[in-house]
């Protein structure tokens, strides 16, 4: 039988994986200010980024306590049997 993962190697490959999606939309972001014809189009592009970060963020977060919840709830119920 092949042992599950950890719940603690779960979080830190989701949060490996959400680290390179920001990463990934940092450089697209840097990408396209160099390609910026004007300060309007710069700040255009800020305020778009600005809001996509503030929303990925917020889906981040959702994702990343669904993932400590169920963690937890796994360390519990292999704390029980266990015990039993």
């Amino acid at each position: 039988m092949i042992p599950s993962p950890s719940p603690a190697a779960d979080i830190s490959k989701k949060t490996l994986a959400l680290t390179e999606q920001n990463m990934k939309a940092a450089f697209e972001y840097a990408r396209k200010l160099l390609h910026a014809k004007d300060m309007q189009e710069v700040m255009q592009i800020q305020g778009d980024f600005f809001k996509s970060q503030i929303a990925a963020a917020e889906e981040q977060m959702k994702q990343m306590g669904k993932e400590a919840v169920s963690a937890a709830k796994d360390v519990a119920q292999d704390s029980s049997k266990s015990s039993a």
